[in-house]
């Protein structure tokens, strides 16, 4: 499948705040917010930087929930539709 954001995995920097960045240290995000309360930012940044694996994850679980035994189809599916709109969010 193409990706068309910044290629994982992502890791968060402190210096000079809160930033994530890619592979080869290209900046995804900037973190830094003056409304943001003591160590917001850096979970905020955490939680970006956990994205491409976040992904990767949820790909894998909808392979597996379509793969599943029919006895688990009402929850499998439930869970699917769940699984397929958080994947919409993220695949531009």
């Amino acid at each position: 499948m193409d990706t068309k954001h910044t290629p994982g995995p992502w890791r968060v920097g402190m210096r000079p705040g809160p930033m994530v960045y890619g592979l080869y240290g290209a900046q995804v995000a900037d973190c830094r917010s003056p409304s943001a309360e003591g160590s917001e930012a850096g979970y905020n940044a955490r939680l970006i930087a956990a994205a491409p694996l976040l992904l990767t994850m949820l790909r894998r679980l909808s392979d597996e929930i379509r793969m599943s035994e029919r006895g688990m189809a009402c929850v499998a599916l439930l869970t699917l539709e769940q699984v397929d709109a958080a994947l919409r969010s993220v695949e531009v």
